[in-house]
């Protein structure tokens, strides 16, 4: 086989880290099946509060500025992982957890944060 892409999967929930419904389910399939073919997968994810991996990643950047129309705003990149299959000889995925205390203090998708949590991961990659 040739070697494998290499794939950056940018969500607002991922299986293991934060669910509130199918996303996550389909998110993780998605990215186990692309790990077992042979690619390098990376997923960017916000911290939010209930994302209990946050207190055992290290940080990848200690501040980081994101451009807004109301300015810029800085928040902090976490790497944590995920691992595929336990047991297996894959490879784990590397997860970027961004973490700002305004957008991502609160539960997944309060009403309020939804919007904010989309402009952030929009902006923040591109």
């Amino acid at each position: 086989m040739a070697e494998g892409l290499k794939i950056l999967v940018i969500t607002s929930e991922l299986g293991g880290f934060s669910k509130s419904g199918g996303l996550a389910d389909a998110v993780g399939a998605l990215s186990q099946q692309l790990v077992r073919m042979g690619h390098d997968l990376r997923v960017i994810t916000p911290a939010y509060a209930s994302v209990e991996q946050r207190n055992q990643a290290s940080t990848v950047v200690d501040s980081l500025g994101v451009p807004l129309d109301s300015g810029e705003i800085w928040c902090r990149v976490l790497e944590s992982s995920l691992e595929i299959e336990p047991g297996a000889s894959l490879p784990k995925v590397s997860v970027y957890l961004v973490e700002h205390e305004h957008f991502y203090s609160a539960k997944i998708f309060m009403v309020r944060m939804v919007r904010n949590t989309r402009i952030m991961l929009s902006v923040l990659v591109f």
